[in-house]
């Protein structure tokens, strides 16, 4: 009886080491995750403010792509006007110039026409004349 109960108390006693070593593992175990945890979440709230820092960088770019875009749109849409604006004035001074072309070519054309009538007008008076003194 008495070496059973040392047994008993032996084994109890390893029981109790064993469930200390175990509760020992456990809780490094535990401290571990709680570590691991900890870095985890360092590590996710780094991440989230790069991605904000990010987004900040990209949405500010953005914005000055579309001022750049503004700026250049203004600037063809000057450049377009201007060159409208040269374009109607050759317009003009071309219209100009064909319109005194073509009034001097009218003048050439009349003063061509009345010399020409004046000639036919003087050789047919000559021819009638010459008649008049056939019959006379």
């Amino acid at each position: 009886e008495l070496k059973l109960t040392k047994e008993i108390e032996t084994v109890r006693n390893e029981i109790k080491e064993t469930e200390l070593k175990l509760t020992k593992e456990i809780e490094t175990v535990r401290n571990e995750i709680k570590e691991t945890e900890l870095k985890l979440t360092k590590e996710i709230e780094t991440v989230r403010n790069e991605i904000k820092e990010t987004e900040l960088k990209l949405t500010k770019e953005i914005e000055t792509v579309r001022n750049e875009i503004k700026e250049t749109e203004l600037k063809l849409t000057n450049v377009i006007k201007e060159t409208e604006l040269k374009l109607t004035k050759e317009i003009e001074t071309v219209r100009k110039d064909l319109t005194i072309e073509i009034y001097n070519s009218k003048v050439s054309t009349i003063r061509w026409v009345v010399t020409l009538f004046i000639a036919q007008t003087i050789t047919i008076l000559g021819v009638i004349a010459g008649l008049l003194k056939l019959f006379m």
